[in-house]
């Protein structure tokens, strides 16, 4: 896909992108978002914004999962005792 073509489906300039990608401007979150998206993955949200946007996110995901897991644990637990 081109910069024009990405540009065009995010809504931002040309220019914007090319700078992205250099990596001379970094994207805010929303915009990282549809870059991805619009890039079918093949640019992360994670390369486009600043470190600490990625280290936050990496670590706000990482929270969610445990979450997760440990209510799909408490779950899984709760549905046996009432098995028994």
């Amino acid at each position: 896909m081109s910069v024009r073509e990405l540009a065009r489906k995010v809504g931002v300039s040309p220019t914007f992108i090319s700078n992205v990608k250099k990596g001379t401007k970094h994207a805010d979150l929303p915009k990282a978002v549809a870059i991805e998206k619009a890039t079918g993955g093949k640019i992360k949200v994670e390369e486009i914004v600043r470190p600490e946007v990625a280290s936050a996110l990496r670590k706000y995901l990482s929270m969610r999962c445990m979450s997760k897991k440990s209510s799909n644990g408490e779950e899984k637990e709760s549905l046996r005792s009432q098995e028994g």
